[in-house]
């Protein structure tokens, strides 16, 4: 994540194209050291980390005593997934500001590093130096080290932390954590498509416990949802309010639930039989020659696989695994689509 910039106000929406401009502008007439800074941040904001950490480069060389632009520096190695770098830079200098000590405990995380992000945010904490954004990052911490309690607790500050959108159309009151028989929960999506099905495992603990929860699909999970038995009542948008009692966010259903142990079991999702249907007749017309395989746009080399739930030699041996003929793709289809990450493991992204 990257610090807020003083220009956040003005960036336009198109950064890229506002980046071009600019720096055709310095390219030609040269230019101050906060056009450069603004230029790093647009840049940054495009994700063209090594271009903005040049121009911020630029800019420190013309204001070397702008702590600002000594942070913007760190965080974009810290976006090159430079950490060592970013850490050395940020404790060259003071680091009393609390969004430097959140920074730095999110480059130590990303190092897995868990013990020592913790350590960081909670001494910070006892000296009134935390925020919200390093209570979040010890919550990923403590996820990492199965600390399920502590970690699902401290991350319901991501919504203050402007880590994640906060939700808008939803009922009067937030979920209060009661469970009460008969409760009409409004279940809202949250972050990504991928942390949608990895927390609605949560969503059979939710029926079990008598609370009537329905969740608010996104259209490319819609279906698939609406096909599976999830324990949940799957709507898509837009809806209304009126007959639900509270809302909750997804991830913050363990949470919620008081779960303190290994979280359960990964949703076993079914095709819809439409869609497997036209499948099969895809497949009908090429016979033995069609083989299902796997498309994965992820890099092998990215150093935080490693701590995934599916590390890259694992989704490669499941795409040759997948590699099949015709006559068995439904069994396989099914089969992939009911695997899921060791429930053992910390609840993240694969």
């Amino acid at each position: 994540m990257q610090s807020r910039s003083s220009s956040e106000d003005v960036i336009p929406i198109n950064s890229r194209r506002a980046a071009n401009a600019l720096a055709r502008k310095l390219r030609l007439q040269g230019g101050s050291a906060a056009e450069w800074y603004d230029l790093g941040t647009f840049l940054s904001r495009s994700k063209r980390y090594e271009d903005a950490k040049q121009a911020f480069d630029t800019a420190h060389r013309q204001a070397p005593c702008n702590s600002q632009y000594v942070r913007a520096q760190a965080n974009a190695l810290s976006g090159m997934r430079r950490y060592e770098d970013a850490l050395s830079v940020r404790r060259a200098r003071p680091h009393s500001q609390p969004m430097d000590i959140a920074a730095i405990a999110d480059d130590l995380k990303n190092l897995k590093r868990y013990d020592d992000a913790i350590a960081l945010v909670q001494h910070a904490h006892e000296q009134g130096r935390g925020s919200t954004w390093s209570r979040a990052v010890e919550g990923f911490a403590q996820l990492y080290l199965r600390n399920y309690a502590r970690g699902f607790a401290l991350l319901e500050d991501r919504f203050e932390a402007d880590l994640t959108p906060a939700p808008r159309n939803v009922p009067k009151r937030p979920w209060e954590r009661d469970l009460t028989i008969g409760l009409r929960l409004l279940v809202l999506p949250d972050q990504g498509l991928g942390d949608d099905l990895l927390m609605l495992r949560f969503g059979r603990s939710l029926a079990g416990a008598g609370v009537l929860g329905t969740f608010v699909a996104r259209k490319p999970l819609k279906r698939l949802l609406e096909a599976s038995d999830i324990g949940l009542k799957v709507i898509g948008e837009p809806y209304g309010t009126a007959d639900f009692d509270a809302w909750c966010p997804v991830c913050s259903l363990p949470h919620a639930l008081h779960f303190n142990a290994a979280p359960p079991k990964p949703l076993t999702l079914t095709v819809p039989e439409d869609a497997l249907a036209r499948g099969k007749r895809i497949v009908g017309t090429r016979g033995s020659a069609f083989k299902i395989g796997m498309c994965w746009t992820g890099n092998a080399k990215y150093p935080r696989n490693e701590i995934r739930s599916a590390n890259s030699p694992g989704l490669i041996s499941m795409a040759i695994r997948m590699s099949t003929p015709a006559a068995s793709m439904d069994t396989r289809l099914r089969h992939r689509l009911s695997a899921g990450p060791d429930p053992a493991l910390p609840l993240n992204r694969v």
